[in-house]
């Protein structure tokens, strides 16, 4: 009889240590909720400031690029820290070739410089993927460049466009430097939205 007390008891002892366990297993796993996320080198301008430590931004930007041509070189960077200014607004016609200029500018001279820029050709790319789809713009050694990089592009429209708005996204690849001088390499997704006309704008005349 005592020994049948004893086994019941070792029993319970071995049983509470096993249930010990698991419960403190569930309490380091709940304690670090995403430690087993990956943010993979990926900004959307929408997204607000990120710096690589949101993962459910860089999950979003990840996402966008998905069938994609893009591999971008760097991490997520802040929408800050690179700027795009458009000097007027740009406008297509189905079927015929646009002009897309515009601006990158580092958004701090003391610290980031722009290395390129070029087109994120995915699903909704409206233009024909030939020519200037796949340009890239580097600035290279021109120090000016890369705090300010001047980028223009001849793309032809795609054919069945109707009329409305489309976004085209550029990636902006920079590198950013830290005070004690040592650097990372980081990228933004910039987009400009154009206006397409399905036909080309006719010009009314008058006879005299």
């Amino acid at each position: 009889m005592k020994e049948r007390i004893i086994i019941k008891k070792i029993r319970s002892i071995r049983l509470r240590a096993v249930i010990a366990t698991i419960l403190f297993a569930a309490s380091l796993l709940t304690g670090v909720p995403n430690s087993l996320s990956v943010v993979n080198a990926t900004e959307l301008t929408t997204g607000g400031n990120t710096d690589g430590s949101n993962l459910n931004a860089g999950n979003t930007v990840l996402n966008s690029l998905v069938g994609t041509n893009i591999d971008p070189n760097g991490t997520l960077g802040k929408n800050s820290d690179i700027g795009v200014e458009v000097t007027e607004s740009i406008k297509g016609v189905a079927g015929k070739d646009v002009k897309v200029a515009f601006k990158l500018v580092s958004g701090n001279t003391n610290s980031i410089r722009i290395r390129s820029v070029y087109p994120v050709i995915d699903t909704m790319f409206p233009f024909e993927t030939s020519g200037d789809a796949y340009k890239i713009i580097s600035s290279g050694d021109d120090a000016a460049k890369q705090l300010s990089l001047d980028a223009e592009y001849t793309l032809k429209a795609r054919s069945d466009l109707e009329d409305g708005y489309q976004s085209v996204k550029f990636i902006g690849e920079y590198t950013k430097f830290a005070a004690d001088g040592s650097s990372a390499d980081f990228y933004v997704l910039k987009t400009i939205n154009i206006y397409f006309s399905a036909t080309e704008p006719t010009t009314a005349t008058t006879e005299s």
